[in-house]
């Protein structure tokens, strides 16, 4: 009823803001992209069906991460100031080191036998709806733009989301 294993992550993440609005016009960009590994720790609490494992299992999960990424932010602001017409433009490019710590709440459905063993062979196939929370720290040496001085930034968020997985267990 416990599982033990390692998680690696690749994820990729853009976005695009525009607003014209009555003397300006600014327009912003980032793409972002991280590489995370670390262990994970699973419970199954509960199985659900007449026999063992026959429709699934309720599992609470704990992780811990560890990576690095990099984010680059494009911007454009122009706008006219009395008959003067005004561009500025710029990006800044930023590496990073993530930690993320998330706590997971969810069932893992079997699959039928036959796709779990005639395509798998013997896999265990399962999908998998869950409720996920999430600590992630990103770190960062920056320069400030005024100064010129490095400077180590440091960023917290948290968050709840909705996950489905399809998961093939060996």
């Amino acid at each position: 009823m416990l599982a033990i294993g390692g998680d690696f992550d690749i994820s990729s993440n853009s976005y695009n803001s525009e607003d014209t609005s009555f003397m300006m016009s600014t327009y912003m960009q980032n793409k972002s992209s991280e590489l995370t590994i670390g262990p994970f720790v699973r419970w199954y609490m509960f199985e659900i069906g007449g026999q063992p494992y026959e429709i699934g299992a309720v599992f609470l999960e704990g992780a811990y991460k560890f990576g690095t990424g990099n984010s680059t932010d494009t911007y454009r602001f122009s706008g006219n100031v009395d008959t003067l017409s005004v561009v500025f433009k710029g990006e800044e490019t930023t590496t990073y080191i993530t930690t993320k710590a998330t706590a997971k709440l969810g069932f893992s459905m079997y699959l039928s036998d036959f796709i779990s063993h005639n395509w798998f062979t013997g896999f265990l196939i399962a999908l998998e709806p869950s409720i996920q929370y999430d600590w992630i720290t990103r770190q960062d040496m920056a320069k400030d733009p005024l100064d010129g001085n490095t400077k180590k930034r440091k960023e917290t968020s948290t968050g709840l989301r909705f996950n489905i997985a399809l998961v093939s267990y060996f």
